[in-house]
């Protein structure tokens, strides 16, 4: 560290730590999927942050094996069609939700040793990584290869192996692991931690030790999986029940989440139980970060018109707070799964996805909604609204999907479900997340710091720095900052008695702004005086 003399001539290092470190916002949602799949942990939020790590842990478009009444059956889950086209639309991170409504019995399998005695003893036990008949060998499932590398040199003359997941009859190998040993002597990787490891490991098994860590190495040889049993059929509240709502508050990131339903073997669609218990469950214990995206019925479930089957679905919802947002009808879009077809889809992970791609080339204030908002894998509405029904349907706050000529499949609509307010607006809700998930990140530092005028200044600094620069993206309204928001921090709400009890409060003040729901062009004639006038409303 220099003392500020300079007399040589050089380069001078000097280090300087920042005590109040300035952060944005999460600029972009963070999508959370809840539904069912042919494999992956089970309600356990899980990370995936393409396509093809969605396919390796989940499954992708593979059938969903379950028991239905006792009996086996097949379902076609929504779930993959909703990651696949979050991530068309622009998506980026995502969190997989698998919904069981049962504990079910993975695929396991024992690995002995090789020391040559008349009872072996177990070295680990082979789980599969996640519940159901997938990874049964005798079903085209999973097997374990362990061969032995080498023996280490004395004192340790420990087995050096290899271990490779295949899978089917042909044993196609997925993994493949080496330089394995029981315990990591001399270079080698521990065989059951090396397996385990949440970044490098395995995506397909996990190992669990069954015996001393010092225990001979297992016996050479093939180890098939076996006793997985599928888990049985969800119900519609499963699909959004309290154990799924608690894996997905374990995510510490503002979210946008959708619960996916699926169809049963007998045509049957199964919808997640919309209802406002499900956002007060999220949104709760001091967590308000979760906006959630809820579909409309699909048209082979509605016995009555279509426009009244939503509005029904929207009041089950409630309007009491703006924490979430309905969209209509469902979508058709091309089937990944089955080239050269279509299939009718939730719009939610498209919209999740569109929602995730403005985020990051404008911003959370800017409403997902409009001629921007086009849906980029789909190729038509299922229902076709009329302007007067999409006028109904947009005056009680559901968003309506249409074809725009010139421009695609777009969402036309920008309303969460609460009626009033400015926080009516899906960018309203979401500029305050933004900014409050921005302002509990940099005020971090200030916990245990000395409570006096200065601390407050530091704080109403690190409040405008984060506030100035949404202003100036066009996400408050107002002509000026002043107009814009206010930071208050000061000794007025900070009293003596406030001081002593160990907190620091700070007021800050935002002007949200409002879409530009409507345009109103009036066309006027004039013709030897006389005035014609008519108006154009585009909506």
């Amino acid at each position: 560290m220099s003392d500020g003399t300079y007399r040589r001539p050089g380069v001078y290092l000097e280090e300087r730590l920042q005590q109040q470190p300035t952060q944005s916002g999460s600029a972009t949602a963070v999508g959370v999927f809840a539904g069912v799949t042919p494999k992956g942990p089970p309600l356990e939020a899980t990370a995936v942050a393409s396509w093809s790590d969605f396919v390796a842990k989940f499954g992708g478009f593979d059938q969903v094996n379950v028991t239905d009444g006792g009996n086996d059956s097949v379902l076609v889950s929504y779930l993959p069609y909703a990651v696949f086209n979050y991530y068309q639309n622009g998506g980026r991170l995502a969190y997989i939700v698998r919904v069981i409504p049962t504990t079910a019995q993975g695929a396991v399998a024992t690995v002995q040793t090789d020391d040559g005695a008349t009872t072996p003893v177990d070295s680990f036990v082979i789980n599969a990584n996640g519940v159901g008949t997938w990874a049964n060998a005798a079903d085209g499932g999973l097997s374990v290869a362990i061969a032995h590398q080498a023996t280490s040199p004395a004192p340790e003359s420990a087995t050096i192996m290899t271990l490779q997941v295949l899978q089917g009859a042909d044993g196609r190998v997925l993994e493949t692991f080496t330089n394995l040993s029981m315990t990591g002597v001399q270079g080698t990787r521990a065989i059951v931690p090396a397996i385990n490891d949440p970044v490098s490991g395995s995506r397909y098994i996990e190992l669990v030790a069954a015996a001393s860590p010092t225990a001979p190495a297992p016996a050479a040889a093939v180890y098939d999986l076996a006793g997985g049993v599928d888990p049985g059929t969800p119900t519609g509240s499963d699909l959004c029940g309290q154990d799924v709502t608690d894996a997905m508050r374990q995510i510490d990131s503002p979210l946008v989440v959708s619960f996916q339903p699926y169809r049963k073997q007998d045509g049957t669609i199964v919808m997640p139980q919309a209802s406002s218990g499900v956002e007060a469950a999220l949104n709760s214990n001091g967590r308000t970060d979760c906006f959630l995206v809820w579909d409309g019925n699909p048209e082979a479930n509605i016995t009555g018109t279509y426009t009244a089957d939503i509005e029904a679905l929207a009041a089950s919802i409630g309007t009491a707070d703006s924490y979430s947002a309905v969209y209509a009808p469902w979508v058709v879009t091309p089937d990944p799964a089955h080239a050269g077809a279509t299939i009718t889809v939730p719009p939610s992970g498209s919209v999740q996805g569109m929602i995730a791609r403005i985020d990051a080339t404008v911003g959370p204030w800017r409403t997902p909604a409009g001629l921007p908002a086009v849906l980029s894998t789909a190729v038509k509405a299922e229902v076709k609204f009329t302007d007067t029904d999409q006028g109904e349907l947009n005056a009680k706050n559901i968003n309506v999907i249409r074809a725009v000529p010139g421009s695609g499949i777009c969402v036309m609509g920008g309303r969460t479900r609460k009626l009033y307010g400015p926080d009516r607006y899906v960018a309203a809700r979401r500029t305050l997340i933004y900014i409050e998930e921005a302002l509990k990140l940099n005020t971090q530092w200030a916990v245990f710091e000395n409570n006096d005028s200065r601390l407050w200044s530091s704080l109403r600094n690190t409040a405008q720095n984060i506030l100035q620069p949404v202003w100036e993206a066009n996400g408050l309204a107002g002509a000026t900052a002043a107009e814009a928001y206010y930071v208050r921090c000061d000794a007025t709400i900070n009293t003596p008695q406030v001081v002593q009890s160990g907190e620091v409060r700070m007021e800050v003040g935002v002007a949200l702004q409002y879409p530009a729901e409507f345009i109103v062009i009036r066309v006027s004639q004039f013709d030897s005086g006389v005035s014609l006038a008519n108006e154009i409303v585009a909506a």
